[in-house]
């Protein structure tokens, strides 16, 4: 395992302590999932993942909206995590949320809003959750992640994915998010990405 690997793991081990719980977002993407691998090699089952299946008019709203019912679940996970952990060998408040920010995506994140990087809302340090951010691979780029996935040894199919925005297949939608519109962009993207597999250019597209 890379040295920096074993280094991020003992911080995240300092940081977050013997007891406190951790939550984070999985798009089923490389930032994602790499960070949440590194967060179960760190703490093992106090990390729970949250899988965010999804699929407004202007682009920055839409982000908004979709970010703001993503926070909705995560205060009602964090609190069914530790409702769920009362009286067991993992009990302990759900104190972190992981997020997969990279190096490109934080500094994007001063001219647009992006959906990994830029901190957490207001909601969710003040809110009932109280949660605090935790975001290892903050100094990274994206060919720097891919390589420290494969040395986690997560799958290539996966390790060498396309990106796919966090707010999901509803950002691409120009007009309302209906889910009429939804369902055509699903279409749309899988004939997308068979025929650049086809081609044989799928891994060359970033």
């Amino acid at each position: 395992m890379d040295n920096f690997l074993k280094k991020e793991i003992v911080r995240i081990r300092k940081l977050v302590g013997d007891n406190a719980q951790v939550i984070g977002a999985v798009s089923g993407g490389v930032d994602s999932s790499v960070a949440a691998k590194l967060m179960k090699e760190a703490i093992g089952d106090r990390f729970h993942a949250i899988l965010v299946d999804t699929g407004v008019t202007e682009p920055e709203a839409k982000r908004k909206i979709i970010g703001g019912t993503f926070i909705d679940l995560f205060e009602i996970e964090a609190l069914r995590i530790e409702k769920e952990a009362e009286n067991t060998l993992r009990a302990g408040k759900v104190e972190w949320f992981l997020q997969g920010t990279l190096f490109k995506g934080a500094a994007s994140s001063t001219i647009k809003s992006h959906h990994n990087a830029g901190g957490l809302p207001a909601r969710m340090q003040n809110g009932e959750a109280q949660l605090k951010l935790l975001e290892p691979l903050r100094e990274l780029f994206k060919d720097e992640v891919r390589v420290f996935g494969r040395q986690l040894q997560i799958y290539e199919e996966l390790i060498s994915r396309l990106p796919f925005p966090g707010p999901a297949l509803g950002i691409r939608i120009i007009s309302e998010v209906t889910r009429e519109r939804v369902e055509i962009m699903r279409k749309a993207d899988h004939i997308f990405i068979s025929m650049i597999r086809e081609a044989g250019i799928y891994n060359e597209v970033t």
